[in-house]
């Protein structure tokens, strides 16, 4: 298939689980396509789970076109749900450059527990991709990032991907780079969110809101990732809110 990623993926949550998928298998609609995932993309999946190929497409719209791609399963109704997607943050942007933003951080008392670190434990950087066909006849490509296998000569780590699926030379490198991203080197920000007067939940910023975070020197974009309500016996409430973002 060839068009733009979150089209893509709606258009694949349709054919198997909306209203071209059979009385049998419909179980929810699908929000109207946006065109808004960055310029289209090739891509392969026959008979593949359809979770990790809509995961698979949000990476290849990070590492293609540099847009953060997500989406989600939305309760419109009792019994009703809606899949939709989202690009660049599932809510409103409140980012450091957005002209509106929202600031994290210890001296503002609304951040604890934050940890930044770069992990390169899962990184891969030279990825073998796999098409059609056998023996010395099967179609190879290879995708590197140069810069990453350059950080030290022991620093070359390859990834074999199948792609059996695939009949292009697109659609191979894009599985590849996709790859590259998906392995790459992650210098990642977490933290908790406290409630403070002027920086408060459900007031000032929602789920999938992109907030300004400050710490260890560094300022990321983060996105609010989950938020956990605690209700007790006498209808008080606890906010267990996280945050995460990549340099």
């Amino acid at each position: 298939m060839t068009d733009y990623p979150d089209d893509m993926m709606k258009t694949i949550v349709e054919n198997e689980l909306g209203a071209t998928a059979g009385t049998t298998r419909t179980k929810l609609t699908c929000a109207p396509d946006l065109s808004a995932g960055g310029s289209a993309i090739t891509k392969a999946f026959a008979y593949r789970n359809v979770l990790t190929v809509l995961q698979e497409i949000a990476e290849v719209a990070k590492e293609a076109n540099d847009v953060w791609l997500g989406f989600d399963v939305v309760r419109t109704a009792p019994g009703v749900f809606e899949f939709r997607t989202y690009t660049g943050q599932r809510g409103q942007n409140h980012g450091r450059a957005s002209g509106d933003p929202r600031l994290v951080g210890k001296q503002y008392g609304n951040l604890s527990q934050a940890t930044f670190g770069t992990y390169h434990a899962e990184e891969r950087n030279c990825v073998l991709v796999a098409g059609q066909g056998e023996d010395a006849a099967r179609v190879w490509v290879t995708r590197t990032n140069g810069t990453r296998i350059g950080a030290s000569k022991w620093n070359r780590r390859e990834y074999f991907k199948d792609s059996r699926d695939d009949s292009t030379t697109a659609a191979l490198e894009a599985d590849g780079d996709a790859a590259l991203d998906e392995f790459r080197p992650r210098q990642v920000l977490t933290g908790t969110l406290h409630d403070t007067p002027g920086m408060q939940f459900g007031i000032h910023y929602q789920f999938g809101d992109v907030l300004s975070a400050e710490a260890f020197g560094y300022h990321v974009d983060c996105h609010v990732g989950s938020v956990r309500v605690r209700v007790d016996q006498d209808g008080g409430e606890q906010l267990d809110i996280k945050l995460r973002g990549e340099l």
